[in-house]
């Protein structure tokens, strides 16, 4: 599924349904939002996980200005890691709205790894309806380690892997920021 589809996917989902805080050291603080540029990254940056566990991270996004909806792609290899599912988080619930996360499956890429879609979206029934900036976890990815090693998650590069939307559909410009590496013993 190309990122536009994804997109168009994601935009009708949130259309037919329709203050932040800023990270220090893994956690929510609210002291406001940091003065970098907006990006989204992984926490943990690394974890060591017992082979047949569970795991869920937190993907956060950064100083961003007007968010409505967010799609990416996060690669991992399959024959380490298993995906088990995924939950909004509370940055785009601001102001009591409905929040929409989507798992728009994986698909293969080279070197044996998968990419999978992921899309969260606002489903704003205010007039006229709002967005939200500044800093917070946009959601949660859960896994399994499947076989002892190194497993890297990270988000895809390719920037029409990935969209940051404001209520115009206007494409915000995001830094990708790290991934997670588990360490499988």
């Amino acid at each position: 599924m190309t990122l536009k589809t994804l997109f168009i996917v994601v935009t009708l989902f949130a259309l037919s349904t329709l203050g932040g805080c800023s990270r220090l050291g893994g956690v929510d603080n609210p002291t406001g939002p940091s003065t970098v540029s907006p990006k989204v990254f992984m926490d943990p940056a690394s974890m060591s996980i017992p082979n047949g566990d569970s795991f869920t991270l937190k993907v956060y996004i950064e100083n961003v200005t007007d968010l409505y909806y967010a799609a990416f792609y996060v690669i991992y290899d399959p024959l380490r890691l298993a995906y088990s599912g995924g939950a909004s988080g509370d940055f785009l619930k601001q102001g009591g709205v409905s929040v929409d996360f989507k798992d728009l499956g994986e698909y293969p890429i080279s070197n044996g790894l998968v990419k999978r879609s992921v899309g969260v979206s606002r489903f704003d029934t205010n007039t006229p309806k709002t967005s939200v900036s500044g800093t917070g976890v946009l959601c949660t990815l859960t896994f399994k380690a499947l076989a002892s090693g190194t497993a890297n998650l990270s988000f895809s590069s390719d920037p029409n892997d990935q969209g940051f939307m404001n209520l115009n559909n206007t494409s915000i410009q995001i830094t990708v920021g790290n991934g997670t590496t588990v360490n499988i013993p």
